[in-house]
């Protein structure tokens, strides 16, 4: 959310009038008591406390900017709470606020949320008012360490060590749920451990209105602005008089000669319905410019005009209950720049009844305006170019109004913020260590299924997380522990493997259907084999000895280790055979000449088939990890291994954050890596034999202010594994379209089957463009094809319907998941789903189920839609955590 941006949301259209303009059902303006509870606790001494003054004086300033009544109280806590009361009135609560930093202000250094809850329930209850609406925010840096301890209630101390100061304050917070709204946040800028978990588990409990996590200080202020906008989106079922609805451009795109892709003058359409009054009422709707603008005519589509003061304000006539009207001014934009993509500021203002005049929150119909080029025209090079703003206002650098002149509105039906609720999940990771069985790899699968609420339950990357939890449950159930560091793995010691691996992934799958989960796919049978060496540690095995029961195999030793996928060896001509004497081939290769050569050549086909199962000669695999003190890690294969079928583990040094963290090879370029929180390693896909290390790559795009947390986390965390890259070092240009040849080199990289030599044999992909491999290896994935057999359209833009089949198709190939068996069900969600083309259905319902979709408040799909550069970066970032 942007920095003086406030998010309202105000009209839902539940008919067609006489006239043919919408009718809505508006929001009121209400009363509402909120109670900002502010943690001053020692932990928030200096820059902390800092940044929260200002954020928390932002959020004041927000809520009171608001149309409505609103009146805030604070409670300012550490170990003994202080109580500053309601008032409406700015300036004061910015005062209060400013005395938390002043000279000789006594920082607490306890932390008693029961405390604290206790003293905002009876201020609530004590001094609010009976109609209004109540919300209360609690932010936090860190969980209960102080106050009463109870020993009964949600947690125990298998949770954490301070159980019962979070029982306490789970139970006042209880209470308040019950009458109140409960916001949370949790300012999280020193945490870590079990600590960060718990402390992220307690503050998800305690609410009924919204989370958030912050763990960057410069993140704090949106937040504070996110959660104003909530509130202000909390009504009563009371009414007010007038509801307004807008129609008008935010955009005016000009080319090189001056010439507008929209026509111009343009038209800013206002609607308006009396919507609760039981009689007449009179508005005046004023319509605002920024400079630049002027009106060229006025439209009305309300007869009784009663006053023509200006063009900009119009006094209309009689408005009969459920009565409506409609306003069009048409506007002139002069002293263009050409070549410029203008921004056209504006505002509406309404006076209804002559009783009071409120800036109208409003709903535009139009998210962003895309405009085609209408007049031959080139794109505009220069985007920044925009109308300065009010006269009266200073601009500062941004291309809003100040919050007290105009009430903004979030025009973006894409809801980006919303926060799953599997981040806050905690999963009993450090108690791998009691599994020895399947028997108790049962046991831990259910404590873990048991942590999660139902929500959790069914987000998909609840499920995922799951799924990854149960699969490590298996693994260590089928484990080998030996002394020998250079270990060749025999065909009986493979089968002992097998046969724990797969009893165990059976009991565990019946676990999670019991528990009515279901992960989409199959569950993965892998084995364990821990080395008790510090130093190198080296495997092999025969290509005849792969089991087809075991999925993978990780070999680890205190500090490092590896995972051998064996299905992808299986499925690389495994097994070299000697056939006709002279001649080589592979186990596939007959097995696919015998398919081939069926009913065409008589015999041959015996003969193949023959060659398929004949055991032969075999290669054997070879790998070793060799770990060194300065933490580079030297990594060696033999026998052609395919691609992809070995991952290395480097071990975090303590304090390093894994989203920052990315493997380099010797030459300093990422490798494809992800961190798996249940060895608490970073691993690695290396294509080549080498030297390995743990490099910090911190990325900071300056484009990136006005995008939402997620789209933030998922752009830099994918330029840090080298997945995507912004348009150059300090530009991300996330509105940017998607082009195919983006989205095949996206998707191949995530995947880690990027080939640069790769041909697709396209006419239209020269050898010399940077996506030649990254379009050879998405054809051979199977994943894009050609718009035709010779021509690729490497530059066309990738529709929604194309990039969410190619991101369905992805997690098939590679992790097995399967479509939904009833496909309506999820396609059922949008209004649109007739757009939906037959060939995309399943896997779009496979997208949906998997959330890699980004919903939209208006429950579309809209399937012919671009999709921006920062859309992408959002599914990707959830692909590649469903596919690793």
């Amino acid at each position: 959310m942007g920095k003086k941006v406030l998010s309202f949301w105000l009209a839902v259209v539940i008919a067609i009038s006489c006239m043919g303009l919408p009718t809505y059902s508006a929001p009121a303006f209400v009363q509402r008591d909120i109670i900002l509870m502010l943690d001053v606790s020692g932990s928030m001494y200096g820059e902390p406390l800092n940044v929260l003054v200002d954020a928390a004086k932002s959020f004041c300033e927000t809520v009171m900017s608001s149309a409505d009544d609103n009146r805030i109280g604070i409670v300012i806590w550490s170990t003994v709470p202080q109580w500053i009361d309601f008032t409406s009135n700015t300036s004061s609560l910015i005062s209060a606020i400013d005395t938390i930093n002043s000279p000789g202000y006594d920082v607490g250094w306890g932390t008693d949320i029961g405390a604290a809850l206790e003293l905002a329930n009876g201020r609530m209850d004590l001094s609010s008012r009976d109609s209004s609406i109540k919300s209360i925010v609690l932010m936090t840096d860190g969980f209960p360490e102080h106050g009463i301890f109870t020993t009964t209630g949600r947690y125990d101390s298998s949770d954490h060590p301070l159980f019962g100061n979070a029982n306490t304050a789970y139970n006042i917070a209880a209470n308040i749920t019950d009458s109140y709204n409960l916001y949370t946040l949790g300012f999280f800028h020193s945490l870590g451990g079990v600590h960060l978990s718990f402390a992220k588990e307690f503050l998800y409990d305690i609410q009924n209105a919204g989370y958030h996590i912050v763990t960057d200080v410069d993140d704090l202020e949106p937040v504070f602005f996110e959660i104003a906008g909530d509130i202000d989106q909390e009504y009563s079922d009371v009414t007010p008089p007038l509801a307004l609805f807008v129609d008008a451009p935010r955009s005016l795109k000009m080319n090189e000669n001056n010439t507008a892709y929209r026509p111009n003058p343009f038209e800013i359409t206002v609607f308006g319905q009396n919507v609760s009054s039981s009689s007449a009422i009179n508005p005046q709707i004023e319509l605002v410019l920024g400079e630049g603008l002027s009106i060229n005519s006025v439209v009305v589509s309300q007869s009784a005009l009663t006053a023509y003061p200006a063009q900009q304000l119009l006094a209309l006539g009689d408005i009969e209950p459920d009565g409506t009207f409609a306003v069009t001014w048409q506007v002139s934009v002069s002293n263009v720049p050409g070549n410029a993509d203008v921004q056209i500021p504006y505002k509406v203002n309404a006076t209804y009844n002559t009783a009071e005049t409120k800036s109208i929150p409003m709903i535009l119909n139009l998210p962003k305006i895309y405009v085609p080029d209408g007049g031959g025209g080139t794109t505009p090079s220069n985007p920044n170019v925009v109308f300065p703003p009010f006269s009266s206002v200073e601009n500062n650098g941004n291309n809003y109004w100040n919050t007290s002149d105009y009430t903004e509105v979030n025009r973006d039906p894409r809801t980006y913020a919303l926060e799953d609720p599997a981040t806050i999940l905690n999963l009993p990771y450090d108690e791998f260590n009691t599994v020895v069985d399947e028997a108790s790899a049962v046991r831990l699968v259910n404590k873990a299924i048991s942590r999660m609420n139902e929500e959790q339950r069914q987000s998909s990357a609840g499920i995922n997380l799951l799924t990854r939890f149960a699969e490590e449950a298996i693994t260590q159930a089928a484990e080998m522990r030996t002394t020998d560091a250079q270990m060749y793995l025999n065909t009986s010691q493979i089968a002992d493997l097998e046969a724990k691996a797969v009893s165990a992934k059976n009991a565990v799958a019946a676990a999670l259907t019991n528990a009515g989960i279901d992960p989409g796919r199959e569950l993965n049978a892998n084995a364990l084999i821990s080395v008790t060496s510090n130093n190198q540690i080296s495997f092999s095995i025969n290509g005849m000895a792969l089991s087809t029961g075991l999925n993978n195999i990780r070999v680890e030793s205190r500090v490092t280790g590896f995972t051998l996928n064996l299905d992808l060896m299986r499925e690389s001509s495994v097994g070299i055979l000697a056939f006709g004497g002279n001649r080589i081939f592979s186990k596939n290769l007959m097995q696919n000449m015998y398919l081939a050569s069926k009913g065409y050549v008589p015999g041959l086909a015996d003969v193949f088939y023959a060659a398929s199962n004949s055991q032969g000669t075999s290669a054997t695999y070879t790998v070793s990890v060799t770990p060194s003190s300065s933490g580079v890690l030297d990594f060696k294969t033999s026998g052609n291994l395919p691609q992809n079928a070995v991952k290395i583990q480097l071990p975090i040094q303590s304090g390093k954050d894994h989203n920052t963290l990315v493997v380099a090879d010797e030459s300093g370029e990422a490798v494809l890596s992800q961190y798996n929180p249940a060895t608490n390693k970073m691993e690695a896909k290396p294509s080549q034999n080498g030297k390995y290390v743990l490099k910090e790559n911190v990325l900071d795009f300056s484009d990136l202010q006005n995008t939402s947390a997620e789209m933030r986390t998922a752009i830099n965390y994918l330029a840090t594994k080298g997945i995507m890259y912004g348009s150059d070092d300090s530009q991300f240009n996330p509105d940017g379209a998607v082009t195919r040849a983006e989205i095949a080199a996206f998707i191949v990289r995530s995947a880690g089957l990027l080939d640069n030599n790769a041909n697709g044999g396209f006419s239209d992909v020269a050898q010399s463009k940077w996506y030649y491999g990254a379009v050879g290896s998405a054809k051979r994935m199977g994943i894009i094809s050609g718009m035709s057999a010779t021509e690729f359209a490497p530059e066309a833009v990738v529709l929604k319907d194309q990039i969410t089949a190619i991101v369905a198709r992805t997690t098939k190939m590679q992790r097995g998941f399967k479509a939904p068996a009833d496909i309506n069900a999820y396609l059922g969600k949008f209004t649109d789903n007739g757009d939906i083309k037959d060939w995309a259905k399943e896997d779009i319902s496979l997208a949906v189920r998997e959330n890699l979709v980004i919903n939209r408040a208006d429950k579309k799909f809209v399937p012919a839609d671009q999709m921006t550069r920062g859309e992408a970066a959002i599914i990707l970032y959830r692909l590649y955590h469903l596919i690793w």
